[in-house]
């Protein structure tokens, strides 16, 4: 759509890496449209989705400082290695019945896993997961766990 095509304008004047990936900025786009009050935005709301996210040392000191989280990380990753196939209703399916195992509720849970998928705590939603992927998403999950206090 316009959007599409005014963001990606945006980006290859700005010079973005991301430019070089126009399907991908079309998959991201919808994303992150309702969050973004500037195309600027783009970069830091929906980079997670080109590669290895950038960690927000206030989000993850957050992440670290929560003593649910190691717990809330692993009952995520538990129940998304199970997801198949790997799509959004069966994805948001399986972090709810995570949450209702550990017996938290869902904004306990989804806050360590949105930091360690997006490295942010402000990000799209399940979607965000299907698009980034199976093996990368349970990647990024595992590493939020090796960097937590034990």
């Amino acid at each position: 759509g316009a959007f599409v095509k005014e963001l990606q304008s945006y980006l290859v004047a700005a010079a973005s890496p991301l430019a070089d990936r126009p399907e991908r900025v079309a998959e991201a786009a919808p994303l992150v449209q309702e969050k973004m009050r500037v195309l600027g935005q783009f970069p830091r709301l929906a980079g997670f989705l080109f590669g290895p996210p950038e960690r927000d040392p206030a989000a993850w000191e957050k992440v670290a400082r929560d003593e649910r989280a190691p717990a809330s990380l692993r009952a995520a990753r538990d129940a998304l290695a199970e997801v198949d196939p790997w799509a959004v209703e069966a994805i948001e399916a399986a972090l709810h019945a995570a949450c209702e195992r550990q017996g938290v509720k869902p904004r306990v849970l989804f806050m360590p896993v949105r930091v360690a998928l997006t490295g942010s705590t402000v990000s799209p939603g399940y979607e965000s997961l299907e698009l980034v992927g199976r093996d990368e998403s349970l990647a990024r999950l595992d590493a939020a766990l090796a960097d937590l206090p034990t």
